[in-house]
């Protein structure tokens, strides 16, 4: 048999665990028959499992290369040589089963050989296996088969498509059969649920009285089945539907077997089908616990996290393979382009974030690109400084962009299309003072200049390209719908003059744009720009916060009076948190009034500050899958992506000691001398212990622990203690406490080596009072607003929290061992806190600090009250 459950490395192949070795193919196919009969009657009771090890087999050796000048050639048994096939199997690296990619794992895993030179590759360049040969094949159905008949020939891979022409006529139709039943599925589209319970239960019937989908053992029908029952990179019902739509108007249609290897089942169906069908369970049971298909699934998770930048880790972190399932119409694998706008006016802020990481996400995950193109239309706000900081923080997060691109550099093309808008009557040129068509578009009323001819239009379009006085206070306005419901419609701006400095009645001069200068008199919108930007550079899919629902017909209603094709838009939620503003003019008056120390200052939600703060990208990430699709727009409480940051750091933080300088305790510690590292220590050199960094992470190395008789605690757990008492001194041994002095803050302790007890003691931090101490900073930051969320109307200014008052520092004696940290180190000081290093130790002298990383549990400080502005 080809399929083998388990043998160990150091033994020969055979036919059973506990069977003798394999003589010569009549026993070894009387012997398998025998005991898949027996497993096919086992199955019928209530405790019979598919878990043990079935059948193994002896690989032989199946050619020499015959060595000499021109072609390889094959030796094959009788002497005759052939000359070698190439093939080329292309498999998805999208995470996915296939029956073909589980056919090459065998191989690899049974380090068998091919009967021809097939080279395997994974590429996020095909969603579906491709196997090149003298014809191009496509699709899992044909790929495996054909895989399976190149193996049919060797005894050790023949029972792959079946050891009698019997046995390969069912496996054929019992594929064909699992490919109709899900090309049926496919075509019921959001209606399936019944139809595919169904399927699953007379699969339960099937697996009755035979252990496999067409014999007495797994053939390429059970590989073609499983992958089919786990595909999960297909379409949705919902996205099937959409493609529908598109295709009917361009008549083109999916095939058959796109249908079928593209349905994805619903989410829930596997998962509630094992707890209801038991015989299915087994069968579906013992296929993920075959080892060649752990190894197919751990190459294709391989290739797929190369492709996805990592982002495979993090789905894993938030269980997006179960629970997170956002999916993208038309979202075909390698074929996915997407792209992140940003306006270069300013930093990045923790709701930009979400917006690139959304599109970084869904570029990567479908095998696509991803834009990075900055919307640089407004000469008066942009700055080549923020383009700078805007390509430091995607690099910090962590995103590749695979284009970066600029507007600007469709500075021409959009004016052309504009003039074009203007000739066709889709666009007029408006001299409506800005307040009263502030009021026309808000009571649905046409503007003077609506029907001004398009001779006209032209003229004054001219005048402000050439940007002459007969221009000033002139817009070019798209001629949609002012009566609409949808203000969006109610002929919005596509171009504007450029800004001028001073008065441009008597002499202001043109702002420069930062790479233009003053080629262009005229800049267009964001609203004009980038659906036609977008269109032009191959995007698919435009991501926008639900803030733009309402321009979303807008943006349609400009690609298609273009006459370009339209992006899909997909829309999801804006990120918002409590007590804080992501308002680049709320954010620039903070920093400026000094109520934060600098845009990277951990308070502010800008992307340097919370990962200054300690934030970790994968829990940023982590934190915005786990959203999921809404498009309710809520304010977030900290509390949660702070707990999913915790949960990344907490395994791999150093733990290190902090005692406050001013406020603890010395204590006089006794009984050292029974301690071998105290019988050798010497007068130069303090007594050292190695201890764990971390007691759960042994790969985090160790630590130095200086012990001596006199030690500081913390006044808190001090003030605790009674004579008499039983103390655990962290990282040393238990104590007896043998005096206190409450008025000189001294105690007296004695150790007690023998005494392993240590279930019902207090815990207590300490360190050894010596030159060794390090001197530390821990500052804790708090909020830069004290009410929890701003409503229309209130003053910004009387609600911001002044910059003491949200910041706290403690001065600390630090252990030694945090002299080796860099900036960026976070660690966590034991029954303190996370911190990261903010500011690392040089010399002696030097103060070391640490910025608290909240935990989402610890209440950040703040000292105004939450019900009322400040006075």
């Amino acid at each position: 048999m080809w399929l083998e459950a388990s043998r160990r490395p150091s033994e020969p192949r055979s036919l059973a665990k506990d069977c003798w070795p394999r003589r010569d193919a009549i026993a070894m196919r009387a012997c398998r028959c025998m005991r898949a009969c027996i497993k096919r009657f086992a199955l019928i009771t209530e405790n019979a499992t598919l878990n043990e090890s079935i059948f193994v087999i002896m690989p032989t050796e199946r050619s020499a290369i015959v060595e000499g000048t021109g072609d390889q050639r094959h030796e094959m048994g009788g002497g005759e040589t052939v000359k070698e096939k190439r093939w080329l199997l292309r498999l998805p690296a999208n995470g996915e089963l296939h029956a073909s990619s589980l056919i090459a794992a065998y191989m690899l895993w049974g380090d068998l050989s091919w009967p021809i030179d097939v080279q395997v590759i994974y590429t996020k360049e095909t969603s579906q296996p491709l196997l090149e040969s003298d014809v191009l094949t496509a699709g899992d159905y044909e790929v495996a088969l054909a895989l399976a008949k190149v193996l049919q020939d060797d005894d050790v891979t023949k029972a792959l498509l079946g050891t009698t022409p019997l046995v390969e006529s069912n496996v054929r139709t019992s594929m064909t059969e699992t490919r109709e039943k899900f090309l049926e599925l496919a075509i019921k589209g959001v209606d399936c649920g019944t139809a595919v319970e169904r399927y699953l239960a007379a699969l339960d019937d099937r697996f009755l009285l035979q252990s496999f989908v067409a014999d007495c053992e797994p053939t390429v029908a059970d590989l073609y089945l499983f992958a089919r029952l786990r595909n999960r990179r297909g379409l949705t019902a919902a996205q099937r539907s959409v493609q529908d739509q598109k295709d009917s108007g361009t008549g083109s249609k999916r095939t058959a077997w796109m249908e079928a290897e593209l349905f994805v089942l619903p989410a829930d169906a596997l998962k509630k089908s094992r707890d209801k069908y038991t015989r299915f369970s087994r069968w579906i049971n013992f296929m993920e616990n075959q080892p060649y298909v752990v190894q197919a699934l751990e190459q294709s998770a391989d290739a797929m996290s190369q492709a996805v930048g990592g982002w495979d880790h993090v789905m894993r972190l938030v269980g997006a393979a179960g629970s997170f399932d956002i999916q993208l119409p038309d979202a075909y694998f390698g074929q996915v382009v997407t792209r992140f706008p940003p306006e270069p006016s300013g930093y990045l802020h923790i709701g930009h974030a979400k917006a690139l990481l959304l599109n970084d996400y869904f570029a990567r995950v479908h095998g696509g690109q991803l834009i990075l193109r900055f919307d640089d239309t407004n000469p008066s706000k942009e700055k080549t400084e923020y383009e700078e900081s805007i390509l430091a923080d995607c690099s910090a997060l962590g995103v590749k962009p695979d284009r970066i691109e600029w507007t600007s550099d469709y500075f021409d093309v959009l004016l052309e299309w504009c003039e074009k808008f203007i000739r066709d009557g889709n666009a007029y040129v408006d001299r409506t003072p800005l307040e009263q068509m502030r009021e026309q578009r808000l009571h649905c009323v046409d503007s003077a200049y609506r029907s001004q001819s398009v001779e006209e239009n032209l003229r004054l379009w001219t005048a402000m390209k050439q940007g002459l006085p007969e221009a000033h206070g002139c817009c070019v306005r798209a001629k949609i719908d002012m009566q609409s419901k949808n203000a969006a419609l109610r002929d919005p701006v596509i171009y504007r003059l450029g800004g001028m400095s001073g008065d441009a009645d008597h002499g202001g001069t043109q702002i420069a744009h930062h790479r233009t200068g003053t080629k262009y008199q005229v800049y267009p919108s964001y609203d004009f720009a980038c659906p036609i930007v977008d269109s032009l550079e191959g995007v698919t899919h435009a991501l926008r916060t639900s803030e733009y629902q309402d321009r979303e017909a807008q943006y349609i209603w400009m690609c298609r009076t273009a006459g370009l094709r339209c992006p899909h838009i997909w829309t999801y939620s804006r990120l918002s948190f409590v007590y804080t503003v992501l308002s680049k003019r709320k954010l620039t008056w903070l920093v400026e009034h000094g109520y934060v120390d600098g845009w990277d200052d951990p308070r502010m939600p800008t992307v340097r500050g919370i990962l200054r703060r300690g934030m970790q990208v994968d829990a940023l990430r982590a934190f915005i899958l786990s959203q999921g699709p809404s498009r309710n727009i809520t304010f977030q409480q900290w509390d949660k992506i702070w707990t999913t940051n915790k949960r990344l750091i907490d395994p791999v933080a150093p733990r290190h000691t902090a005692i406050a300088r001013h406020e603890h305790w010395t204590a006089e510690l006794a009984g050292l001398e029974a301690l071998p590292e105290w019988q050798q220590r010497t007068d130069a050199e303090p007594v050292l212990r190695s201890v764990p960094r971390h007691k759960k992470n042994p790969t985090l190395g160790n630590k130095a622990l200086v012990l001596g008789s006199q030690i500081l605690i913390e006044s808190d757990d001090a003030s605790t203690l009674a004579g008499g008492e039983i103390v655990t001194l962290m990282d040393l041994g238990n104590a007896r406490v043998e005096y206190m002095d409450a008025a000189e803050r001294k105690l007296g302790l004695r150790f007690l080596p023998d005494d392993k007890d240590f279930k019902k003691t207090k815990k207590l931090t300490w360190l050894t009072n010596g030159p060794e101490l390090v001197i530390a900073e821990l500052i804790q930051y708090g909020y830069v607003l004290s009410k929890e969320k701003l409503e229309e109307g209130d003053d910004f200014a009387a609600w911001a929290v002044e910059n003491d008052a949200s910041k706290r520092i403690v001065s600390v004696w630090a252990d030694m061992n945090t002299r080796l940290l860099s900036v960026g180190s976070f660690i966590q000081f034991e029954r303190r806190g996370y911190y990261r290093c903010d500011q690392m130790w040089l010399r002696d002298g030097d103060v070391i600090r640490f910025i608290e990383i909240p935990d989402g549990r610890i209440e950040q400080p703040q000292v105004q009250k939450r019900n009322g502005p400040r006075n």
